[in-house]
């Protein structure tokens, strides 16, 4: 039971170093500093918003207290934007005539 908990342990330390890992990119020494405080980066990971839904997004974190300056503000959100905007469409694809 002691080494499982040591194990468990060993990962949860090991759980935010790994969600640092954003993509190298203008704003992320910026994004890091204002969003990492209270979450884990690693919640970005998955999100793909457009420009305007990361700027509420942005504005409503800095509103209750995220670190996001007004002069870093832009630069948080075109990051955001750059590295998880909304993903392209998947192809279309054509069916099969009917017969």
């Amino acid at each position: 039971m002691r080494k499982a908990l040591t194990i468990i342990a060993l990962l949860l330390i090991a759980l935010p170093a790994h969600a640092q890992d954003l993509p190298a990119g203008p704003g992320r020494e910026e994004t890091l500093k204002g969003c990492s405080g209270c979450h884990g980066v690693g919640v970005l990971i998955g999100e793909h918003r457009s420009e305007t839904l990361w700027s509420s997004t942005v504005s409503m974190m800095a509103s209750i207290g995220a670190p996001i300056s007004d002069a870093d503000f832009d630069t948080v959100v075109t990051y955001l934007t750059a590295q998880f905007g909304p993903r392209p469409a998947p192809a279309a694809t054509n069916p099969a005539p009917r017969r």
